[in-house]
């Protein structure tokens, strides 16, 4: 009887050892699944691509942006996105820019991404305050406009500066200081940020408010302003292009060129925007 008992007992034993090892394989498969089914997921996400398409008002401004006869873009800037893709690529983003026109003035531009768009001061449609997400251009930001849109990092430095007509008749000025002097008349860009500068900065002289680079520089070589004022990187483009005018000594305000971006693009897509932006000053990409 008790060897019987014994027996039993070796019997049970051997039962649960078995049932032990059974278990223990279960967990040990269970785990390996685990384990399998999370790198799987791991290595999928890891090799997914986000897709990030954003509209873009390509404002005409050569030599940083230059429409083509065919609708297409080139220049400074288009090269710049360019590289943002290369970057964006780099954090598995497939970023695309849909670009078109943006309006002719740089503020009625930036009047359509503004916070304040589609309201009784500034009463643009709903329809086009939905057309664009940022602003390809050579903006200036200051403290009026960085209340009203979100604004890339500085990609360029760059000055205000005048150009001149080299076979004016009479006297001939290089700086603002000398015209303010005499009083004579500058042409400047209307509407624009740079006019209010130069005619607060410079009270005393006389004003000829043109609506674009050509007809600013059609006035200079006419007689109706002895000097030209605009961004000099534009001026000395313009100076290349047109051997009769050539950029005079000014310097003055120095300015920090931004793309403006809707707060419509949401925080994170921005985040990444200027983190691509950055990287791409940092890898000397403009010098």
């Amino acid at each position: 009887t008790q060897l019987s008992h014994r027996r039993q007992r070796q019997t049970q034993t051997q039962r649960l050892q078995r049932r032990v090892k059974m278990c223990s394989r279960f967990i040990s498969c269970l785990l390996l699944t685990s384990l399998c089914s999370s790198s799987c997921r791991s290595e999928s996400s890891e090799n997914a691509t986000k897709k990030l398409s954003l509209r873009a008002g390509v404002l005409h401004a050569p030599p940083f942006a230059i429409r083509r006869d065919d609708g297409t873009y080139e220049g400074f800037q288009l090269d710049l996105l360019d590289r943002l893709k290369i970057f964006a690529a780099e954090d598995g983003v497939d970023l695309d820019f849909d670009l078109s026109d943006a309006p002719a003035q740089y503020n009625d531009a930036l009047d359509l991404i503004a916070n304040d768009c589609n309201r009784s001061e500034n009463p643009n449609t709903l329809e086009d305050c939905h057309r664009f997400d940022m602003i390809v251009g050579d903006y200036y930001c200051n403290p009026t406009r960085s209340a009203r849109i979100d604004f890339t990092p500085s990609w360029l430095r760059t000055t205000m500066s005048g150009l001149k007509y080299i076979y004016r008749q009479g006297r001939s000025y290089d700086t603002m200081m000398e015209l303010e002097a005499a009083e004579e008349t500058a042409c400047v860009p209307a509407g624009t940020y740079l006019m209010r500068v130069v005619k607060g900065k410079y009270p005393n002289a006389k004003y000829y408010d043109c609506p674009n680079p050509l007809n600013c520089i059609e006035n200079l070589k006419n007689g109706t302003c002895a000097l030209y004022i605009d961004d000099e990187l534009l001026l000395r483009y313009r100076a290349m292009e047109d051997r009769d005018v050539e950029v005079g000594r000014d310097n003055f305000n120095s300015q920090y060129l931004v793309w403006p971006m809707s707060y419509s693009v949401g925080y994170n897509n921005s985040q990444m925007i200027k983190k691509w932006l950055y990287a791409t000053v940092a890898n000397a990409t403009l010098d």
